[in-house]
């Protein structure tokens, strides 16, 4: 329903057009004075002088559906279905045939109406289209979403894609008092244009819906007599289901802008329904099947919306015939369409009639199905199905619509991750692994410098021991040890940096921030000598070895160092330096700590204090602490040294 406004010279050839029209037959008028003029008396397109006080005052003339004269003009009506659209108006010439004159002025007239009434046609098409092509976006947005916190604000985002707008809001109706929502409480949960255009269309609310009243059809408004604001041309459309109003859709453009069109206040009703069947989600299945009832109505102009369809749209009839195959299913199922089509679902689609057999047989729902058929030109795929009756305008039923998803890829790229995932996890630490995999920007070649506790733990004696053991006997005791040190690094949550032969790296602190860094390198460096005090019991007595272990708190550079193509995460600097010069002096069993490790741990360990030590790299000795154990105040008992 419109209040002002019309679409009537939209119904209308273009001004450039018709004036090209008039000048092609020009020639054939010999030079008379002719205009189109619309129904308000505005003309359209002329040849020659026409004044609008000339122009009304020859249509104020009109008597009825037939031409009629007044003075030396003669007037031909325009009529499109039923409707006078315009009037093509001529000045007579007195010297001419009377019948050759009416003669050109009715073929004219003719020839205009027929060129309006192909606009009428097309303009009609293409308001169908893009109400087609609207609820072909609402299905596949706001009739998939299940957040109803959302679908307002998608609901506008396809308003303001098909319809101009400076600012726009959704009202809902927060009472059920009434079928139309009178006297319900209401509030904007969703809106978009400036604030301060937002803050007026607010304010419009309350006169807005005083002015619809109980009706439950769209408007358009261009005054609202209960409002007190000025405003430009409104647009309403109600939220609608079969059973209540549930709120509204309400655009505004600035005054003087054009009004709202018939054409977008349909276009607005349309999104406004879709939407609220999927607020509601009570009616989501029967709106969609009204779509796809009508869309095989209209199958010559959805053709091309099907071929465009990622997903694969079969359809059958009450005897399971395919009747529709579209190229997306060519694709997916390795079929043609004239392979199928016309033939029994179960006989070209045996692999699909078993997860259907439901829907078969009694019109059961489908949703989301997943299978995994074996396909003859494509092999093993994995599918996404869905299946629904299909029913026609009437709720007849006609067969079934099957909806298929290629999935074959996503699920590849699935356990493709998952390998590498848990292959990396396999050669890189594990906290390592998640940062690399978490964020690309983490595979760049840099570091940053940043406080880190660093553990170096060696198979003592490891060198002597390979001489005298035969290397697959080697191999397997070697990697025993490895393994109680990589846990015990792990179970504190310390990084493991890397394995240099019978040695280990160990970092904490890093990739991520670990405020007690210092005591769990400890706590890992005790556990390796307890765990090691029950593995040697369980080895041969030729198999008997120690770990010597050095630790060292300080800042260091961390990050990944290599090439493009190959690095590995790590930290250098003095202090790892320091750590492994701390390892290599350490006796069997010993675990040594530098000062500055010691201080960060000195009120939670019992250490004692060695000789300053030369190290290799260091022109100055260095303070050394032999660790003893926890202190008894941590709550664990000191851990016997070897």
């Amino acid at each position: 329903m419109t209040e002002g406004g019309n679409d009537r010279p939209r119904r209308l050839p273009g001004r450039r057009e018709l004036a090209a029209l008039l000048e092609s037959f020009a020639p054939l008028l010999g030079g008379r004075d002719v205009a189109v003029a619309q129904a308000n008396g505005q003309a359209r397109a002329s040849l020659g002088s026409w004044s609008p006080e000339a122009l009304a005052e020859v249509l104020a003339g009109r008597s009825g559906e037939e031409p009629w004269t007044i003075g030396q003009t003669r007037c031909y009506p325009l009529w499109v279905e039923g409707e006078w659209l315009a009037t093509l108006v001529v000045r007579a010439d007195p010297a001419a045939d009377p019948v050759v004159e009416q003669t050109l002025g009715h073929s004219l007239a003719l020839f205009l109406s027929q060129v309006m009434e192909k606009q009428a046609v097309a303009n009609e098409t293409l308001d169908r289209y893009r109400e087609l092509s609207l609820l072909y976006r609402v299905s596949q947005t706001i009739g998939a979403s299940l957040n109803p916190e959302m679908i307002p604000r998608l609901v506008l985002d396809e308003s303001n894609r098909v319809i101009p707008a400076e600012a726009g809001l959704v009202v809902l109706f927060s009472g059920e008092e009434s079928r139309n929502g009178q006297g319900a409480d209401w509030k904007v949960v969703a809106d978009f244009g400036r604030p301060e255009e937002v803050g007026l269309l607010d304010q419009l609310v309350p006169a807005v819906l005083a002015r619809v009243g109980d009706s439950d059809r769209p408007l358009i408004l261009t005054e609202l007599p209960a409002a007190s604001l000025s405003h430009g041309p409104l647009l309403w459309a109600p939220l609608k289901t079969s059973e209540r109003v549930l709120g509204g859709i309400l655009l505004a453009r600035p005054p003087g802008r054009t009004v709202f069109t018939a054409s977008e206040e349909k276009l607005l009703l349309a999104l406004a329904v879709q939407s609220a069947f999927a607020m509601e989600n009570a009616h989501l299945i029967d709106n969609l099947q009204r779509i796809l009832g009508e869309t095989l109505e209209m199958k010559s102009l959805m053709d091309d919306i099907f071929a465009s369809i990622p997903s694969g749209v079969i359809t059958t009839d009450l005897q399971q015939k395919v009747m529709l195959f579209n190229q997306a299913a060519e694709r997916i199922l390795g079929l043609a369409a004239s392979e199928v089509v016309g033939r029994p679902l179960a006989q070209v689609l045996p692999e699909l009639v078993s997860p259907l057999q439901a829907a078969l047989e009694d019109g059961a729902l489908i949703l989301d199905e997943e299978l995994s058929p074996l396909l003859p030109r494509r092999g093993q795929i994995h599918l996404r199905l869905s299946c629904t009756p299909l029913y026609d305008a009437h709720r007849a039923a006609k067969g079934l619509t099957v909806v298929i998803n290629d999935v074959t890829e996503q699920r590849r790229l699935e356990v493709d991750r998952e390998r590498i995932h848990r292959t990396l996890g396999l050669v890189v630490a594990p906290r390592v692994r998640d940062r690399l995999l978490a964020d690309p920007g983490n595979l760049r070649l840099d570091g940053v410098r940043q406080p880190v506790t660093v553990l170096f733990a060696d198979v003592f004696g490891f060198t002597p021991f390979s001489e005298q053991t035969e290397p697959e006997t080697l191999f397997k005791v070697l990697n025993s040890y490895l393994s109680l040190a990589a846990q015990a690094v792990l179970e504190q949550e310390g990084t493991l940096d890397k394995f240099m032969g019978d040695a280990v790296m160990a970092l904490w602190n890093a990739p991520d921030t670990q405020p007690d860094h210092t005591l769990r390198a400890v706590l890992a460096a005790l556990a390796m000598k307890q765990a090691l005090q029950s593995h040697r019991l369980q080895l041969g007595e030729h198999h008997q070895l120690h770990f010597s272990i050095g630790i060292n708190t300080g800042e260091a550079m961390v990050g990944n160092v290599g090439t493009d193509e190959l690095f590995n995460y790590t930290a250098i600097g003095d202090t790892v330096n320091l750590a492994q010069r701390l390892e290599s002096i350490a006796e069997p069993g010993q675990i040594l700590l530098s000062e500055a490790a010691y201080r960060a741990v000195a009120g939670q360990v019992v250490a004692r204090k060695l000789a300053p030590v030369k190290v290799k790299g260091r022109r100055q000795s260095v303070m050394v602490y032999e660790l003893e154990g926890l202190a008894q105040a941590h709550g664990t008992e000191d851990f016997d040294r070897g």
